[in-house]
């Protein structure tokens, strides 16, 4: 399990075991990359203490892009939780974190957070829905404002009664994925017909079947991304998903006068710079 939270406390409880003197991955240690690390002894620090990952947010981002860190980020968590222990903290730009890995302080935190935990907002996501008055969604939401709108989300999704509701659709979604592999396979894999194999990626696939299964749980609808030739209306659907996920970082860790500087704002499918669920009638509305 990985966490990561915003820095508001100035002390930190280390868990016994930390790993004190790791090695990153592929390199000759964890000093030759600049990377802080302190002694542990399981007790209660200082923030300033918590192992990091360097200094400078700047250097950080310009690493995180050089060796596209970005699109293995898991990896990267990896390579540093092995390297500083189940807790480090992390400057990205303008953007300060702390992550946790062990579940008993992500236990810990959870409990510490009481009834309305702060969480970390996607601010250009937030601003977006501000700008063009449309309802944020509990993903957005935080104090209050999110603990009521959980709260009915909890009944209407998280409850036993209510996931036996959705299973249908999720299991009608999956045997047509099911089904849209095996024509895959039959058509580009090699080998006797019925025993074929075939190597792929099969991450684009899997992203077709995530927002297929998600649509339909959330509004009821499919939107045929499994046929042979999805309808226009649904490849503008996936091109804006795409693009708000790869157009987020800069936005996420850059200032937005230095972004406006370097690059024209976001635009999405078209030219539009809506954000993915705008154009079309049964994506508009905000989970």
């Amino acid at each position: 399990m990985l966490g990561g939270v915003a820095p508001q406390r100035g002390l930190c409880v280390t868990a016994a075991g930390t790993v004190a003197h790791g090695k990153l991955e592929g390199r000759k240690g964890a000093e030759s990359t600049g990377v802080g690390k302190k002694g542990i002894d399981g007790g209660v620090r200082r923030f300033e203490e918590i192992p990091h990952t360097g200094r400078s947010g700047w250097v950080n981002l310009v690493k995180f892009w050089r060796e596209d860190r970005f699109r293995q980020l898991h990896k990267h968590m990896e390579r540093t939780f092995n390297a500083l222990g189940p807790i480090y903290r992390e400057r990205l730009g303008t953007h300060s974190s702390v992550n946790i890995m062990l579940p008993s302080d992500i236990a810990e935190l959870f409990r510490s957070e009481g009834l309305h935990p702060r969480r970390m907002t996607l601010q250009p996501w937030a601003t977006h829905r501000e700008t063009r008055q449309h309802s944020k969604g509990v993903f957005l939401k935080n104090g209050e404002e999110w603990r009521a709108d959980r709260l009915l989300l909890n009944k209407e999704v998280m409850m036993s009664a209510a996931v036996r509701r959705f299973l249908p659709l999720l299991d009608e979604v999956a045997m047509d994925f099911c089904r849209m592999l095996r024509g895959k396979v039959e058509r580009e894999g090699r080998g006797e017909e019925g025993k074929r194999s075939l190597t792929m990626d099969p991450s684009p696939d899997l992203f077709r079947f995530a927002l297929e299964a998600s649509c339909h749980v959330i509004y009821g609808e499919r939107i045929g991304l499994f046929s042979s030739s999805p309808s226009l209306e649904s490849q503008k659907f996936i091109w804006a998903v795409e693009r708000m996920l790869a157009t987020t970082p800069p936005l996420l860790y850059l200032p937005p006068r230095l972004l406006l500087r370097i690059s024209a704002p976001p635009r999405g499918p078209c030219g539009s710079r809506n954000m993915p669920g705008e154009p079309a009638a049964p994506h508009q509305r905000s989970p």
